[in-house]
């Protein structure tokens, strides 16, 4: 017969692969055992299920969820269901249950969803010259719905717009440098300028994914 309760024991490990914000195929089992790995089918604690970066679970992770967590044991088992993370990346689970000793999972590469959307994260410079490139070149990223940045080559087009909802067309002004395909789902471009002097917004365009609108940038003549 088994001895009391010391540890957590993963005897289903979560899948070795998952997509962000999908259920893994795989899903994760948890026994409670005694020091000698053996079943304590009397056991009844509730196991609660947390994310980490890192193999020895010591670096929090968010976007983990699960269709009930903490899951109580029956028979000294914890079968999980709906276990999923919306965060991309290598990841790992933590077992736990009041005292008894944690387990970590072994690793699960999960991948970004589908590409959702297009995001500033350099937005372009304040103030510029007309006809000469931007001191702060902006940068745009393809991420999901998650906001993960998704392996993308996507054309990013910048369009000079006069409102900051990006819905105002600009009138004889010509933009310059302003499509870039993404590596790795970055664009970080090098060269837009614009030739006319007046206050512009830039929205960032690729096929169907939504839009972002740049902070203003306000163009002096040259």
């Amino acid at each position: 017969a088994a001895s009391a309760a010391t540890q957590l024991v993963f005897t289903t490990q979560p899948s070795a692969t998952g997509t962000a914000g999908t259920n893994l195929a795989a899903q994760p089992v948890v026994q409670i055992q005694d020091a000698l790995g053996n079943l304590v089918a009397a056991a009844t604690d509730a196991v609660t299920l947390t994310m980490y970066s890192n193999a020895l679970c010591t670096v929090a992770a968010a976007g983990l969820s699960a269709t009930t967590n903490p899951v109580t044991a029956v028979g000294g088992v914890a079968t999980f269901a709906g276990v999923k993370s919306t965060l991309s990346g290598t990841l790992y689970l933590k077992a736990a249950a009041g005292g008894l000793t944690t387990a970590c999972s072994t690793a699960i590469v999960v991948s970004p969803a589908a590409a959702s959307k297009l995001v500033y994260t350099t937005q372009p410079s304040a103030t510029g010259t007309a006809g000469t490139a931007l001191a702060q070149q902006p940068v745009v990223q393809v991420r999901d719905t998650y906001d993960n940045v998704v392996n993308s080559t996507a054309t990013v087009t910048l369009t000079p717009f006069t409102d900051s909802s990006c819905n105002v067309t600009t009138g004889t002004g010509t933009p310059s440098g302003n499509s870039l395909a993404a590596v790795a789902g970055t664009s970080t471009f090098t060269a837009f300028s614009y030739t006319k002097a007046e206050t512009i917004y830039l929205r960032a365009s690729s096929g169907i994914l939504t839009t972002d609108c740049s902070t203003a940038v306000a163009v002096s003549p040259a």
